[in-house]
């Protein structure tokens, strides 16, 4: 059953307008799994397309078995261009009446921009369920927004992962792992998880992060180092903020047992990051068709 979660209300603010002609359709993702049997997950916000602040009147999400905990859009929603969203995520029961709202402080926003773009409050979980192949074939319904999944066969994975492979061959060239090398992995952030144990002290938990961080790279990680026989050295935040040296250092100590290396930037300067990120540079490069050429025949 779902645990009971704060209840957060949004800070109301009055919505703003443009007058200009140009609008924006938007796709909504979030992950969420703190629903019960029969209810639904609806994104309420500054706008009449999203409710009007009204959580009964939230546009309603949809899930399937193939992409739970993932909730997505089902249909467009234009809002005009370069107008400040406000919103947050509500759990609705049957009737259509307000369960709980979700466990986050503030509201979320971002500036719609573009022709179409698609805000993923789900860490790309959504991404990662259709680059493993559960998508829809190539043939779509062009009024469909979200593509239907369906389960592909062991064989047409494979092509799919070949076909993949081989457009990154194309771009980095062939290389070879010697026995004695070593692999470095540098990303945003740690696919570990700190937790303070009992005394105050960090303890490493050996699950991966629930909260969307890096969701899939931790069993990749482990399935390398197993499967090759080589040494993965991680580089990233930590998942943690800490001010004080001596908590960086046992950090540090507690994570080189790991091969993990820890980087520690400055909060205000990585929440801008993260701020423009989110509001600019996912919206804007994700989702984005690649074409390319290969010289392995499918």
């Amino acid at each position: 059953r779902r645990t009971e979660q704060l209840r957060l209300k949004p800070v109301k603010e009055a919505a703003s307008s443009s007058s200009g002609p140009l609008t924006t359709k938007v796709h909504f993702r979030v992950a969420y799994e703190q629903v019960n049997l029969g209810e639904s997950v609806r994104v309420v916000g500054n706008h009449p397309s999203i409710g009007d602040w009204v959580p009964e009147n939230g546009l309603k999400l949809t899930t399937t078995e193939d992409i739970f905990p993932c909730w997505i859009t089902c249909e467009q929603i234009v809002f005009e261009s370069n107008f400040q969203v406000q919103y947050k995520y509500v759990v609705v029961g049957e009737d259509g009446q307000l369960r709980a709202w979700e466990d986050y402080t503030g509201n979320r926003t971002f500036l719609t921009s573009g022709a179409e773009m698609a805000v993923e409050d789900d860490e790309g979980q959504y991404r990662q369920f259709v680059a493993n192949g559960e998508d829809d074939d190539e043939e779509e319904d062009a009024d469909l927004v979200e593509p239907v999944l369906t389960i592909k066969t062991p064989e047409m994975r494979k092509l799919m992962f070949d076909h993949k492979m081989s457009m990154v061959n194309d771009l980095e060239g062939s290389f070879k792992i010697g026995i004695h090398d070593t692999v470095f992995m540098v990303a945003l952030s740690l696919p570990i998880k700190l937790i303070r144990g009992e005394g105050g002290s960090w303890q490493l938990d050996n699950k991966a992060p629930s909260d969307g961080r890096n969701f899939a790279w931790l069993p990749l990680v482990r399935e390398f180092r197993e499967r090759t026989k080589k040494r993965v050295v991680c580089v990233g935040w930590p998942g943690v903020h800490v001010d004080s040296f001596r908590e960086k250092a046992e950090i540090e100590r507690l994570l080189a047992k790991h091969d993990y290396i820890p980087v520690f930037p400055p909060q205000q300067d990585f929440d801008k990051y993260v701020s423009f990120c989110t509001t600019f540079l996912w919206p804007v490069f994700h989702d984005v068709m690649m074409f390319f050429q290969t010289s392995k025949p499918l």
